[in-house]
C-alpha cells in the first residue's frame, strides 16, 4: 500500500509540474521581453542604448537583450541560491563545532562544513563575477 501511495504522489507531483510547460508550450514564442537589469548595449549605427533598463524590448530586433537579460537572471537565482546554502552550511558546522564536546571527529566534521561553506561562498561569488568579465572582454562594459 505504502508503495502504491508513493507512486501516487510522485505521480502527481510529476504531473503539476508538467502542467506549466504544456500550457506555455501553446501560447507560443513570446513577441518582446522585460529588461530588469542594466544590459548598456548601444546602437551600433546611432550610438543609442538599445536595453534600457526596465523597458521592452522586441524579441524579433534586438534578440541579444532578451538572451542576456536571462542569462543575468539565472545567474541571480543561482547566486542567491548559493547563499542561501552557504548560510545553511555554516550554521550546522558551527552547530558541530560547538556541540563537539570534546570529540575531534565531530569537531573536524564542524570545521569541515565551514570550509565546504567557504568554497561554496567562492563559486557563488564567481558566479558573479565571470559573467562581468565576459562583458568586459567583449566590449559591453
Amino acid at each position: 500500500m505504502k508503495k502504491v501511495l508513493l507512486g501516487l504522489i510522485l505521480t502527481l507531483f510529476l504531473a503539476g509540474l508538467m502542467v506549466p510547460v504544456l500550457v506555455s508550450a501553446q501560447a507560443g514564442p513570446p513577441e518582446s521581453c522585460f529588461v530588469t537589469h542594466d544590459l548598456k548595449l548601444t546602437s551600433a549605427t546611432s550610438g543609442l542604448p538599445i536595453c534600457a533598463k526596465n523597458s521592452s524590448v522586441s524579441v524579433d530586433v534586438y534578440p541579444m537583450c532578451c538572451l542576456l537579460n536571462t542569462i543575468y537572471t539565472v545567474i541571480d537565482w543561482v547566486f542567491y541560491v548559493l547563499l542561501a546554502v552557504v548560510v545553511v552550511m555554516i550554521v550546522i558546522g558551527g552547530f558541530y563545532f560547538v556541540t563537539a564536546a570534546g570529540d575531534p571527529e565531530r569537531a573536524s566534521k564542524g570545521r569541515q562544513l565551514i570550509i565546504y561553506a567557504l568554497i561554496g561562498l567562492i563559486i557563488a561569488l564567481l558566479a558573479r563575477l565571470i559573467p562581468a568579465l565576459v562583458r568586459f572582454f567583449i566590449g559591453l562594459r
